[in-house]
């Protein structure tokens, strides 16, 4: 499987998880934010195959953080958009949120790479 198709495989992976996330936290009244370490470990699981894909671990962080950015957008979004358990935040802690996020997935994806890399 190519790289890219690692990355877009992680990407839609996450924004799936958000949505069934969301209504979880809806249907249960569990808050949201106990759902993360599930999109944690789709920012790693993207990491690893990217890595492995490509032979680099660069490319292992790239992925892990790419997924992290679509799944503080597109992801947060969607979660918003369905009403999951979200706690009021105020807009710069929601930046603050969405950027330990990514450096979250970029971590992820650098220590799955080192083990695709073996």
């Amino acid at each position: 499987m190519s790289t890219a198709s690692v990355i877009l495989l992680g990407c839609l992976g996450v924004i799936v998880f958000d949505a069934l996330a969301a209504l979880l936290s809806r249907t249960t009244s569990l808050r949201y934010v106990w759902f993360a370490p599930g999109s944690f470990v789709i920012y790693a699981v993207t990491g690893y195959f990217a890595a492995d894909a490509s032979g680099s671990v660069v490319v292992g962080a790239a992925a892990g953080a790419v997924a992290a950015t679509v799944d503080a957008t597109l992801g947060s979004i969607i979660g918003k958009g369905l009403q999951g358990e979200f706690e009021p935040v105020a807009p710069r802690l929601e930046a603050a949120g969405a950027a330990f996020a990514i450096t979250v997935g970029a971590l992820a994806g650098v220590a799955a790479g080192y083990l695709a890399a073996g």
